[in-house]
């Protein structure tokens, strides 16, 4: 082995020693969150969704995508994933809270009691989204050591999951989510940090793209035609391929899902107090959009500096390296680490707290020793299988994989989650129905328009999008099925009546305005942008442009943001000490403030 790939493993095992070890000692001086209510306050729920968001798929297949196809698409799907993220996952995590539902299947089951056909198809859907999103993070892990050790993929793979596996097994949600919030700093300073210095080593960004495409974004130099950079490659007005109907398809499947992701909601679900999630989100959104904005950037520089990869998902690494040198590698990988901890934990632990209920529900005389068995053995199946099916990805990019899985979960089961927490009337036969008829047209429509990346790109049958095709079959069905059919009073469980009787106002109602007039006002803008009716955004010079200001804006941001959650949970857990208040009563206090 070569000096750094000795540094760079006794690096990764220090980090992931120092990792475990915390973890477990989180876990034995914390109690568990229960149903008696959680206690994680609103900045633990921002970072810890920063930290399961941020998995292979954003901090390496952001950068990935900008690669290959430009600025334009990856820097508006994560603006209006923001906004998305604001409307929609207060919409449902608040409404979840009062009914304690912790699995997905817990969900279904407390809203349509008597129609067990929907938690089995969701169940199922959660557990392949679940174990494609913990290989989507395997498979980053496993490209991260390759590309460093020069390891077998197998090895590689193996070694990702066995360390996932354990740091599982030893965290229980609420330790793992303040070790999250740990790893979401580390992640974040390391990418607050190198724009500056990418500009330090190469010069402004604006210089750097006019180097290759002039000062328009048009105008190629030979140099940008020797790295075969495209006129527009840097215009944020400009979609290649791409017509509208794709992109706006192909965005709300990026700003959808995360509503009905219970790798996601769990963590909302476990506010200390109601609004925590809504102040968690909103702190979240604030933060995350600047950060996941610079990863796209250094895919950007990337294209620049790396013409040609094997990997487009390695090029944040490469970045890293470049700026860096052999320090930058190693820190790139250990944030790779963070980042597949973070969000391999998260869906491993939503599945096998699944699995576990259905073994309480079969066998409801469990003790709770025989009960964690469960869920550590089907935690430990699931991994495995995970493991396998890591190698699908090839080199063909995570995120657009991910992205396409996404369009039919959004096309199908988005509107369904919204629907259960919204309208009192929606009928489990109608959510069944509505949602096997568009899963199944959303997966033809995906095969028949040539496979995901063809399918992210636009056209379905009859030329519509794979997306809105699920909409247009599944919502007619869930309406108009649900107006056909009587309510009755046991049609869900009394959590859920409580639910609708409730007459207080919505946490997030203000957070809702907000983000359906910024999207309205967004859409009306890039709709004059991209009909051409605007000039190219970024120009550049050869010194400083309004680029340069907005990436050091975002850099600051991110910082700020990682400093500021690092004092929080300094004073969370030393200062304050609420982390490891034993008082039954905690909760109850908490509620009545």
């Amino acid at each position: 082995m070569t000096q750094i790939q000795i540094i760079a493993l006794v690096s990764v095992v220090v980090y992931i020693a120092i990792i475990l070890i915390l973890a477990h000692v989180l876990a034995k001086k914390s109690r568990a969150v229960g149903a008696s209510g959680g206690r994680l306050p609103w900045f633990i729920i921002a970072a810890t969704t920063m930290a399961t968001i941020m998995n292979a798929a954003q901090l390496l297949g952001n950068a990935g995508s900008a690669y290959s196809l430009g600025v334009s698409q990856m820097f508006w799907t994560n603006a209006f994933a923001a906004l998305g993220t604001m409307i929609l996952v207060p919409l449902v995590g608040e409404r979840l809270r009062s009914v304690n539902c912790a699995t997905l299947s817990d969900v279904t089951t407390k809203r349509f009691p008597k129609v067990r056909s929907v938690s089995i198809l969701l169940n199922a859907w959660f557990f392949i989204w679940g174990i494609f999103a913990c290989s989507m993070s395997i498979f980053g892990g496993a490209v991260v050591l390759q590309m460093l050790l020069g390891v077998n993929f197998w090895v590689a793979a193996g070694a990702t999951v066995v360390v996932a596996l354990i740091y599982n097994a030893l965290g229980g949600l609420e330790a793992m989510s303040v070790m999250d919030t740990v790893q979401y700093i580390f992640v974040g300073l390391l990418v607050a940090i190198l724009t500056p210095i990418l500009f330090i080593k190469f010069g402004t960004f604006s210089s750097f793209c006019a180097a290759l495409v002039g000062t328009t974004g048009y105008d190629l130099t030979a140099a940008g035609e020797a790295l075969g950079i495209t006129g527009g490659f840097f215009d944020m007005f400009h979609l290649p391929g791409w017509g509208a109907a794709g992109f706006i398809a192909y965005v709300c499947a990026c700003s959808m899902w995360q509503c009905c992701d219970m790798g996601v909601i769990q963590r909302f679900l476990a506010e200390r107090k109601p609004g925590d999630g809504v102040k968690g989100v909103r702190t979240y959104c604030l933060i995350f959009f600047p950060t996941l904005s610079l990863i796209v950037f250094f895919g950007l520089w990337g294209r620049g500096l790396f013409p040609s990869l094997d990997y487009v998902d390695s090029v944040t690494l490469r970045v890293g390296e470049a700026a860096l040198g052999n320090v930058g590698i190693v820190l790139f990988m250990l944030a790779t680490v963070a980042a597949i901890l973070s969000t391999v934990g998260a869906y491993l632990n939503a599945l096998g707290l699944t699995v576990s209920g259905f073994w309480a529900k079969r066998k409801p005389d469990s003790s709770p020793k025989t009960l964690k068995i469960v869920e550590n053995a089907a935690i430990l199946v699931l991994g495995i299988v995970s493991l396998i099916a890591s190698k699908v990805f090839g080199t063909a990019g995570i995120t657009l994989t991910a992205i396409a899985l996404q369009m039919c979960m959004v096309a199908t089961i988005s509107p369904m989650m919204a629907l259960m927490v919204s309208w009192k009337k929606f009928n489990g036969k109608a959510a069944f129905w509505g949602c096997l008829a568009g899963l199944v047209v959303s997966i033809a429509s995906t095969i028949y328009s040539g496979g995901a990346y063809a399918a992210i790109l636009g056209d379905g049958f009859f030329g519509i999008p794979t997306l809105f095709l699920g909409w247009i079959v599944c919502i007619p069905i869930y309406i108009i099925g649900s107006l056909l059919t009587k309510t009755k009073e046991d049609d869900m469980s009394p959590e859920f009546r409580a639910v609708f009787e409730d007459k207080r106002p919505y946490v997030g109602k203000k957070d809702l305005v907000i983000s359906v007039i910024l999207i309205v006002v967004l859409a009306v803008f890039l709709a004059f942008a991209f009909s051409g009716k605007f000039g190219a955004f970024p120009t550049f010079t050869s010194t400083w442009g309004a680029i340069d200001v907005i990436l050091m804006i975002f850099s600051a941001i991110a910082l700020f943001g990682c400093l500021f959650l690092s004092y929080k949970l300094i004073r969370f857990i030393y200062i304050d000490k609420d982390f490891f208040e034993e008082n039954s009563d905690t909760s109850a206090q908490i509620e009545k403030e």
